[in-house]
């Protein structure tokens, strides 16, 4: 049974706005360090934390990214509950590997199929294609969020709450407002529930209209928002620009884009390289 301070952790994350992810996430590692430990969450000392994250690295051998997401659910849960055993941790270095991304010809196979199948899967998307939002974002988005005049839609608590403007082509806008014209509601794509569609489903409609296509590559929605960055970078767009359109904190997170298409390096190369 989950000790009642974890239990408070998990609401004081969806207070804050965290994703459901991240509130699974932590809240199973904090799960798992009591159990490990033994102890009641108070009384976890700081060498007992360090004593976990050995044990993840080397009994359950964590790879580094595992390992910084641990420590990182350590770090946040012993701050909320006011002790310092999380203190002595040190988050690993993780390593950078370059996003997955797809063409501009395959995107554009991509909506063809997903409009094919459902006129509603081939604007869903089109807007992850054309404006990078999140998968979480795109089935958060509401109906009033649209600025018509402005050809842009507000996206509201991103990924550390964050609100942002995202643009939409005028072809684009004017799908949406033919898709919502008639249909009373306040999602701009609705679930089965009543709600909004859930990540899930879009994941699934994303999956089967790259098979559709005869994409072979594996397309998911963030591998869509990858395609974003990186055909605005191709494109000669500022990573600043870039950093701003996905709602980066820090341009550091922005700047993996620069390292992914080999191709884009040798046509900047041949095109500014020394002629001796």
């Amino acid at each position: 049974m989950r000790h009642g301070a974890v239990e408070d952790f998990a609401l004081h994350l969806r207070t804050i706005k965290r994703s459901e992810h991240t509130v699974k996430t932590y809240t199973l590692v904090i799960d798992d360090l009591v159990r490990w430990s033994g102890k009641d969450p108070h009384d976890i000392s700081a060498g007992d934390a360090s004593l976990y994250q050995q044990h993840l690295a080397l009994e359950q051998a964590y790879s580094k990214n595992s390992l910084y997401t641990s420590v990182e659910a350590m770090v946040a849960f012993f701050k909320f509950i006011g002790t310092d055993a999380a203190d002595g941790l040190s988050r690993p270095k993780r390593p950078m590997s370059a996003p997955r991304f797809i063409t501009e010809e395959e995107v554009g196979r991509l909506i063809e199929a997903a409009a094919k199948n459902d006129p509603r899967d081939g604007l869903i998307v089109s807007i992850l294609a054309y404006t990078g939002v999140r998968v979480s974002e795109l089935c958060g988005l509401k109906v009033t969020d649209l600025d018509v005049s402005n050809r842009t839609i507000l996206v509201r608590s991103g990924k550390g709450d964050r609100d942002r403007l995202v643009v939409l082509p005028q072809n684009l806008l004017n799908g949406i407002l033919e898709f919502v014209k008639g249909k009373p509601g306040e999602y701009l794509f609705k679930g089965n529930g009543g709600g909004h569609i859930t990540t899930r489903s879009v994941q699934r409609l994303v999956k089967r209209a790259a098979l559709d296509a005869g994409i072979q590559k594996n397309v998911t929605p963030h591998v869509l928002r990858h395609t974003f960055a990186t055909t605005i970078l191709r494109r000669g767009g500022d990573i600043r620009f870039i950093q701003q359109l996905l709602g980066h904190r820090s341009v550091a997170t922005t700047q993996i884009y620069t390292h992914v298409d080999d191709a884009m390096i040798r046509n900047m190369y041949d095109q500014y390289g020394p002629e001796y």
